[in-house]
């Protein structure tokens, strides 16, 4: 169990420790509307990973949702795609959210996600208005990879937040399920904690 009083500070990842997240649902739910093989997808103007770089915000939704349609020769509208793309974002819980509310009474929080803008636009309204909480005031600060034109494991990712925040990072702890990540953040000298598969973050943190 993790005690706060080795640490000043605590970054979340969101996917996988916040959020329920499947990506087998969006492949599934992808090859329903006829879009196969979606992870070899690569802009046809340089080659680079289509999800990668709309995660690192480096092309709109409406670029995002034409690459689709140009790639699988398929034109379905930009909602069955959303839905699809979507399909992976299942859930979070009150106890998660009454978890983060509690440590930020104690201690520094941060987010920082790997994420783009199609799924931030379902999930913000998703847990503000079933939970009736306002996501972000959750966090002293939030960092979306699609707003920072960066991914994790970069190191330079962490390394903002250290340096935006005036962290100490021997003394912050980042969670995420991610073995890459994990390694990201420790090359920056951070404390980590690798949130395991079915692992409850709750159970990590314990009564705070």
């Amino acid at each position: 169990m993790i005690s706060l009083s080795s640490f000043d500070a605590l970054i979340f990842d969101f996917g996988g420790v916040i959020l329920n997240i499947d990506y087998g649902l969006t492949v599934a739910a992808f090859q329903q509307i006829g879009v196969h093989s979606p992870h070899t997808f690569k802009l046809k103007d340089n080659g680079k990973n289509l999800f990668v770089e709309f995660e690192k915000g480096s092309i709109s939704p409406m670029q995002f949702r034409e690459e689709i349609r140009k790639q699988s020769k398929m034109k379905k509208n930009d909602e069955k795609i959303d839905h699809a793309w979507n399909a992976l974002l299942i859930n979070t819980t009150l106890e998660r959210l009454e978890l983060l509310s509690s440590l930020k009474q104690k201690t520094q929080l941060f987010l920082l996600s790997n994420s783009n803008r199609i799924h931030y636009d379902w999930y913000i309204p998703y847990i503000n208005n079933s939970f009736s909480v306002n996501f972000k005031t959750l966090f002293e600060k939030t960092y979306f990879s699609f707003k920072l034109g960066m991914l994790k494991p970069d190191p330079c990712i962490y390394q903002l937040v250290i340096d935006e925040n005036s962290l100490n990072p021997a003394r912050t702890l980042f969670i995420d399920d991610s073995e890459a990540n994990i390694e990201g953040a420790k090359r920056v000298g951070m404390q980590t904690y690798w949130l395991q598969v079915g692992e409850e973050i709750t159970n990590v943190f314990g009564k705070q």
